[in-house]
């Protein structure tokens, strides 16, 4: 009896540890988030608002709404995003496509970038998107699938398979 309840005494300083940790990692990694100036350039059918545009020193994200003001069904828009550095450059462009917004329906997006030393957000609504070299297009409908979640989950479940065995 004695050896189960040093079993589970270590079994719960191991998932108080993890839960400090997990803690303690999220609030770090929180904290190294700053907000960037953004600013949108208006557009007489499609009104964009940033509500929260933040970056670390190597990547961010911008979130916020999109809301149809016209009075007809809105398709094959592009919502353009330029990242630009401290000194004024463009860093990264990234156009989020729009397939279909109904008149007064209003769409949330968080766009997630990975681009260095990023201090301001330019977002403008236009109808095609150019390809150049540093530029990104994403469907709004998939701006919520980050392709390195699997590779996260993978890891954390291999390091906490290495500590546990």
């Amino acid at each position: 009896m004695s050896r189960l309840k040093t079993f589970l005494i270590y079994l719960l300083i191991l998932v108080a540890f993890y839960i400090v940790s997990s803690i303690l990692a999220y609030w770090y990694i929180q904290s190294t988030y700053s907000s960037i100036g953004s600013y949108v350039i208006e557009n007489t059918n499609l009104q964009v608002t940033i509500d929260d545009a933040e970056a670390t020193f190597v990547n961010g994200y911008v979130s916020g709404t999109i809301t149809n003001t016209s009075q007809e069904s809105l398709d094959s828009k592009y919502i353009k995003f330029d990242l630009i550095s401290e000194r004024g450059n463009r860093i990264l462009s990234k156009y989020v496509q729009i397939n279909e917004i109904q008149p007064g329906e209003t769409q949330s997006f968080k766009m997630n970038f990975r681009a260095e030393n990023i201090a301001e957000c330019c977002a403008e609504v236009t109808d095609v998107a150019e390809q150049t070299e540093n530029t990104q297009i994403i469907n709004i409908d998939n701006l919520a699938d980050d392709p390195y979640d699997g590779i996260a989950i993978f890891a954390s479940i291999f390091i906490l398979a290495h500590f546990l065995l």
